[in-house]
């Protein structure tokens, strides 16, 4: 599960570096992942279900605050 884990992320750096992704859309998706999982380890039951559940809902998430962030500050520079 870890090593599925590290190689997903490696994974994402990798093509965030390829396709031009933001740091700050790379770091909140990271971010809304930790803490996706924290919560879903918090929430009971099967922890790792619960942890890889909220790790994928909150990348989702962070992800979308991140480009969101990203249009904003285009916006404001033109």
């Amino acid at each position: 599960m870890r090593l599925a884990l590290i190689a997903g992320v490696a994974a994402l750096t990798l093509t965030a570096c390829e396709n031009g992704i933001s740091n700050r859309t790379l770091g909140t998706t990271a971010t809304g992942a930790v803490i996706g999982a924290g919560v879903g380890v918090l929430a009971g039951g099967n922890d790792t279900r619960n942890a890889a559940i909220g790790a994928a809902v909150g990348a989702v998430a962070g992800a979308a605050v991140g480009v969101y962030m990203d249009k904003q500050e285009k916006a404001l520079r033109e």
